[in-house]
C-alpha cells in the first residue's frame, strides 16, 4: 500500500472440545486439580502421597491472547476519540475511558500516545501488503491498469481509515521524531513504487517522482475525502470518478502507454 507521505499473533491450547477454560488433569468431566497419590493416579505417576503442581496448560497463551485482545480494544477506542476531537487533543485518558480500561493498561502495551499511532500505521501498512497479494496487482506503471490499481487501493485505504490518516498527519507536524519514523516505516512501500516506475522515461530521478506520485494520490485522497477540504463542485464526486480522474493525470504526467 502507498500510504499518505506528507505526512502481529498468540493462541492457547484449550480443552479439546475448543473451549477456552483450562484443562485439568483429573477425572473426567471434573475441574479439580489433580494430586498424585489419590484416587486419580494412574500408572506412570510419581510415588503415591508426593503433591504435585496443578497443570494449567494454555495459561501463558491465554494471557496473550486477552493482552492482544486489550491491545485491539485501546487502538478502536483511540480512532474513536481522535474523530471526535482531533489527534492531537486526544489525552491517554479519555483513551482509557474509552476503552473502559485503567490508565495503567495503556502503559503495557503503548509508551505513549505516538506509541499507538505507530502501532496503526503498521496495521495499515499491513493491510497493503496483503491487499499486494490480490489478483490486479500491476507492477510496470508503462501500463494504466496497473497504476489505476494502486489509486483505487489507496483511495479504498484512505476512505476506510480517514480518521487515521489524518492523525498521522497531524502527529508528524509537531513531532519531528514521529514524522521521521513514519518515513522509515513508509520507505519500502516507496521502494515499491520506485520499482513499478523503472521502465518509465521520468521528468527526474526515480525517488523524487515516486514520492510525487504517492503525495499526488495522498494530497488528492485527503482533499476530496474531508469535509472540511472538499471543494464545492456542486455536486458528489464519486470514487469512480475520483479514480479515473487521477489515473489519467498520472499516467500521462509520467509519460505511460
Amino acid at each position: 500500500m502507498e500510504t499518505e507521505r506528507p505526512v502481529t499473533r498468540q493462541g492457547f491450547h484449550g480443552n479439546p472440545d475448543g473451549s477456552e477454560q483450562p484443562r485439568f488433569h483429573g477425572d473426567p468431566g471434573s475441574q479439580e486439580p489433580r494430586f498424585h497419590g489419590d484416587a486419580t493416579r494412574e500408572e506412570g505417576d510419581p510415588d503415591p502421597g508426593v503433591r504435585e503442581e496443578p497443570r494449567f496448560h494454555g495459561q501463558v497463551g491465554l494471557r496473550k491472547l486477552q493482552a492482544a485482545q486489550t491491545g485491539a480494544e485501546l487502538k478502536a477506542a483511540a480512532i474513536r476519540v481522535f474523530e471526535r476531537v482531533g489527534y492531537l487533543n486526544a489525552k491517554i485518558t479519555d483513551i482509557t475511558a474509552e476503552a473502559g480500561r485503567a490508565t495503567g493498561s495503556f502503559y503495557k502495551h503503548f509508551a505513549s500516545k505516538e506509541a499507538l499511532l505507530e502501532a496503526l500505521l503498521a496495521d495499515l501498512l499491513a493491510e497493503g501488503d496483503a491487499s499486494a497479494e490480490l489478483p490486479g496487482h500491476g507492477t510496470d506503471f508503462r501500463d494504466r491498469d496497473a497504476i489505476r490499481w494502486h489509486v483505487a487501493a489507496f483511495w479504498s485505504v484512505y476512505r476506510r481509515h480517514r480518521v487515521v490518516m489524518v492523525a498521522l498527519q497531524q502527529a508528524a507536524l509537531v513531532s519531528e521524531a514521529f514524522a521521521q519514523r513514519s518515513r522509515e516505516m513508509l520507505a519500502p512501500d516507496l521502494g515499491h513504487i520506485v520499482d513499478h516506475l523503472s521502465k518509465l522515461r521520468l521528468p527526474g530521478d526515480p525517488l523524487v517522482s515516486a514520492s510525487l506520485f504517492a503525495v499526488t494520490i495522498s494530497g488528492f485522497a485527503s482533499t476530496w475525502l474531508s469535509e472540511a477540504s472538499r471543494p464545492d463542485l456542486g455536486r458528489t464526486l464519486t470514487d469512480e470518478e475520483a479514480i479515473e480522474t487521477l489515473t489519467t493525470f498520472l499516467h500521462g504526467g509520467l509519460g505511460g502507454r
